[in-house]
């Protein structure tokens, strides 16, 4: 709390996921992007955004093997 956090990125095992977010959101936390391969509950003042890195993966070989993604993404030189 004494940091004023808002934001957190969760990225640990799927057993731990739940255990951290409600920590997190005790301390204040109102805003979390999750990697974690769980569905999470939060209270509802609390914005969850999942991010599914299995389809994440699948989008980007797609898009590499077609010759580009569409978006206009940049390329590392």
């Amino acid at each position: 709390r004494a940091e004023q956090i808002d934001i957190v990125i969760v990225a640990v095992p799927a057993e731990a996921a739940q255990r951290v977010v409600d920590r997190v959101v005790r301390a204040g936390v109102r805003g979390i992007l999750n990697f974690a391969p769980v569905k999470l509950e939060v209270p509802p003042d609390v914005v969850l955004k999942n991010v599914n890195m299995a389809m994440e993966m699948e989008g980007l070989s797609y898009a590499l093997a077609n010759g580009g993604n569409g978006d206009h993404a940049s390329r590392a030189r």
